[in-house]
């Protein structure tokens, strides 16, 4: 080899990690038609929140779409994730079920937005989502209509990944499936945020992981990046 190939060799393999840590988004989104997870800042560590939006693609014949047993959603490294900083819902299921709204504390809230559940051929059902913190760990999901609290999630925080399991719920012939979640994601103050933006600002930008467990199709994994400045 000449002296002229084997420098080259040796940047090309120098070149590899560098590539490899760089963040990409996911093309192909299956079995989803609309996927989007990104940060509300793009300036390293300041005060964020996150637009969460995602849509199954539903069988046009309304049949039965996949069943996600499990939400997994991992931020990017270094983010800072702080559900101390607003109040914790306390509460147990069966008390915010009964209860309602007024069972959590409202500056506990840390998303709030809209959900869809499929039944069956018809359109899904539209419902009201918040998320509340829980405990330093763990947060608490409620699914409403009208302020009729019909479903209650409980997820748990490691490092910077939210893990949510999603109990089966039989409707008819079929099993419910959580169809399409938007989010706005926030909470906090100022002075305590409970979400900051990584301290650094890597060439390829903040990835977003959203791996969700379906019945039927397994894990599928699914990456957002919000581009960011230093």
């Amino acid at each position: 080899m000449t002296p002229v190939r084997l420098i080259l060799a040796i940047l090309g393999v120098l070149a590899l990690p560098a590539a490899a840590s760089a963040a990409t988004q996911t093309k192909d989104i299956k079995p989803y038609k609309r996927f989007r997870f990104e940060y509300t800042q793009t300036k390293p560590d300041t005060r964020t929140g996150f637009r969460y939006d995602v849509a199954l693609d539903l069988p046009a014949d309304g049949s039965q779409p996949p069943v996600i047993q499990q939400l997994r959603l991992s931020f990017a490294k270094s983010t800072g994730v702080d559900l101390g900083a607003v109040p914790a819902c306390t509460a147990d299921n069966e008390t915010i079920s009964a209860q309602g709204p007024v069972a959590y504390p409202i500056k506990g809230r840390i998303a709030s937005g809209t959900a869809g559940v499929w039944t069956g051929p018809a359109p899904p059902l539209a419902l009201t989502m918040n998320v509340f913190a829980s405990g330093k760990r763990s947060i608490v999901v409620t699914l409403d209509s009208d302020g009729n609290v019909l479903s209650v999630l409980r997820g748990t925080l490691k490092r910077t990944t939210l893990t949510v399991p999603v109990p089966s719920i039989t409707v008819g012939a079929g099993t419910a499936a959580l169809a399409r979640v938007h989010l706005r994601i926030n909470g906090g103050s100022s002075k305590r945020p409970t979400f900051t933006t990584p301290s650094t600002c890597p060439r390829g930008g903040w990835p977003v992981t959203y791996a969700p467990l379906f019945a039927a199709l397994g894990r599928v994994t699914l990456v957002d990046v919000t581009k960011c400045r230093d």
